[in-house]
């Protein structure tokens, strides 16, 4: 089989990616990468107590304009850090994502099986594609085991 699990689960690359640009708004902010959100609420995401003192790597700022954006930041901002940067905008802590939910039993054993297939052996592998497995992944597994058209 040509897919490896690394395929399966989509790994991060070994070299690193460029480094994002600063954005126009704010030249002195280090880092930060904007996402656009729109609508009211953000689904599959947590919310955190609000410490303004804790720095933190993504920060959800509703700007004077009426935009909303989830910024990061590397290193994490603190909240003056994030009013500076942004005057005139309001910003809170980023909702974290869930943790993904675990597999159904069927899809457990789909993936288990794949892993038989391709001959992955190391529990430690095998545990953490488990755990890691997704709807993408899975579709991916479904493929890999397919056979050709």
């Amino acid at each position: 089989m040509g897919v490896s699990w690394r395929d399966v689960l989509g790994s991060k690359p070994e070299k690193a990616p460029p480094e994002t640009p600063k954005s126009p708004e704010s030249p002195a902010a280090p880092n930060i990468g904007d996402i656009g959100i729109s609508g009211a609420g953000v689904s599959g995401l947590v919310s955190l107590p609000s410490e303004p003192d804790t720095p933190r790597g993504a920060w959800l700022v509703s700007h004077p304009g009426g935009g909303v954006a989830l910024h990061s930041f590397t290193p994490p901002a603190t909240l003056a850090e994030v009013r500076a940067w942004y005057p005139g905008a309001e910003a809170e802590p980023a909702p974290e994502p869930h943790p993904p939910a675990e597999l159904a039993p069927e899809e457990a054993a789909l993936v288990a099986h794949w892993l038989d297939v391709i001959g992955e052996t190391c529990p430690a592998t095998r545990a953490e594609v488990l755990a890691r497995a997704d709807g993408v992944a899975l579709q991916r597994i479904a493929a890999a085991l397919s056979p050709p058209a």
